[in-house]
């Protein structure tokens, strides 16, 4: 369920991502098992990258971290960490506690999205990390 929130949120995002990105309208999304892919253009550089939304903060901080050490010609870079914008807290249902809700909003301390997994997921893109690779128009076989 998780996962179709944020693709639908992607899918209805506008052409413009944070005022910097160009979404390429003729690629589909792509999604594995912890964000969604869309393609985009760098409006300052011009440069094609991929943006990966992640769910959760945990994920994120991992991708990120193994592709800032590994160098190599052969391994996709990251050109850009795009921090998520706070979001103001959802209503919680009546059988969740202060201190559960509590212990969520502080999940975000030293990781690059404003959420955990178990923690009320942001209603617009905006509230997502996000993560712009380069994007090759090759493959390696070229």
């Amino acid at each position: 369920r998780a996962m179709r929130t944020l693709k639908a949120l992607v899918g209805s995002t506008s052409k413009e991502y944070k005022s910097k990105y160009i979404l390429d309208p003729n690629e589909d999304l792509k999604h594995g098992a912890s964000g969604v892919v869309v393609f985009a253009t760098n409006k300052i550089s011009g440069r094609r990258v991929a943006l990966k939304f992640f769910l959760h903060n945990e994920e994120c901080t991992i991708e990120l971290k193994y592709c800032t050490l590994a160098k190599s010609e052969y391994v996709i870079q990251v050109e850009d960490m795009i921090q998520p914008t706070p979001q103001e807290p959802q209503p919680q249902d009546d059988n969740a506690s202060s201190d559960q809700s509590a212990a969520k909003q502080d999940m975000d301390t030293q990781d690059c999205s404003n959420h955990g997994a178990g923690a009320p997921l942001p209603q617009s893109i905006d509230g997502y990390s996000c993560i712009a690779f380069e994007r090759a128009d090759y493959t390696l076989g070229e």
